[in-house]
């Protein structure tokens, strides 16, 4: 019926192309006029004001050029230490997982790698039991990997860290994480969850004889009826925070407010 609203498929294209169009044209004329009148405040300000300005933007662009500076440099000391925690995303769920899922993850773990730089690598990046095939393809050459490469394997993490220095996260543990250790490797599930695979993590924490840890989300929040089944960023993001202020409520705050 919708086809044959717009007269076929072409109508159809056309009708979403023009609504497209139209869109970007009003967000051109809008982003003129707000350009227009902020050239007309600035014009009725005194040459003093207008100066008080210019040095107060000029200060806010030294401190941020500033803080980036030092941020790499964190950056490039973490990802170079020998004594920082690790994080590792394991990708052997991949193939149980159908294709929409597989590109959410892939920008989830994206997303987990900027969360990971914005923090000074706090936590030490590796992907394990990597394929480089659809959607991933292409993954180790994501533009923000060019400055600070994180490690890639093929193989599983079980193969190359020793077992007694893992913990796995899920949150079908019974142990509450309450503090990180270097030289430990915290494993994360690479999959997107749905409730599709519950217990998997636990599952495969059981199979290969490692311990498990889950966040302190009860006993640090009130969490009420949201839900605990994280996205692979979130949990980056409160393990990385937790990492630099040693706080879990100030850790779990960066939580969105989700219903189950």
């Amino acid at each position: 019926k919708k086809l044959e609203k717009f007269g076929g498929a072409e109508g159809m294209r056309a009708f979403w192309q023009k609504k497209k169009e139209a869109k970007k044209e009003r967000k051109k004329t809008q982003n003129a006029e707000r350009k227009e009148a902020q050239n007309l405040a600035w014009d009725q300000l005194s040459e003093e004001e207008q100066k008080r300005r210019r040095e107060r933007a000029l200060a806010v662009h030294t401190l941020r050029h500033e803080q980036q500076s030092e941020l790499l440099d964190r950056c490039r000391i973490n990802m170079g230490a020998q004594n920082l925690p690790y994080i590792v995303f394991d990708m052997s769920f991949v193939d149980d997982m159908t294709d929409r899922d597989k590109r959410s993850t892939l920008s989830q773990l994206k997303f987990s790698y900027s969360i990971l730089k914005k923090f000074g690598f706090t936590l030490r990046p590796i992907f394990t039991s990597f394929v480089d095939k659809a959607p991933f393809d292409g993954f180790q050459e994501f533009g923000q990997f060019s400055a600070f490469q994180p490690r890639f394997t093929d193989s599983h993490w079980s193969e190359t860290v020793c077992r007694e220095n893992v913990v796995f996260l899920t949150a079908d543990s019974d142990n509450v994480l309450t503090n990180l250790s270097s030289d430990t490797y915290y494993i994360v599930g690479a999959f997107v969850d749905h409730n599709s695979k519950k217990g998997a993590t636990l599952d495969a924490s059981k199979k290969y004889g490692v311990r498990t840890a889950r966040l302190p989300l009860d006993e640090e929040m009130d969490v009420g009826n949201l839900c605990k089944v994280l996205t692979i960023n979130h949990v980056t993001e409160v393990m990385c925070s937790f990492a630099a202020s040693g706080s879990w409520a100030e850790a779990l705050s960066v939580l969105p407010t989700r219903r189950k």
